[in-house]
């Protein structure tokens, strides 16, 4: 596997804990508008490496340090394909399209 912040696109988990709730909408949206949701505040984004520091930096500018968690961790290839899942979570596969 290549380094996850290469060209090539990774799966990547991404967990928060957000306290506010204007800030909350913002995060969740910003997320929605880069991966699928999988519960409430995890999702996963299919995204190049380049792709990833700029949702980075833009989830992170949104979150306050002192009350907010922010979580992000790639997946490989691999592990990916080894994922369990039940119930009605959508498509977690990378889609062919994107929100612009």
């Amino acid at each position: 596997m290549r380094h996850p912040r290469s060209g090539k696109i990774h799966p990547w988990l991404i967990a928060y804990d957000v306290s506010s709730s204007k800030r909350l909408r913002k995060i969740a949206g910003l997320c929605e508008n880069y991966g699928t949701r999988l519960e409430k505040s995890f999702f996963i984004c299919h995204l190049s490496g380049e792709e990833f520091e700029g949702f980075w930096r833009c989830v992170v500018d949104m979150a306050l340090a002192e009350e907010d968690v922010l979580f992000a961790c790639p997946l490989c290839s691999k592990c990916f394909k080894e994922i369990y899942s039940f119930g009605n979570i959508g498509n977690i596969r990378p889609s062919m399209w994107y929100i612009v």
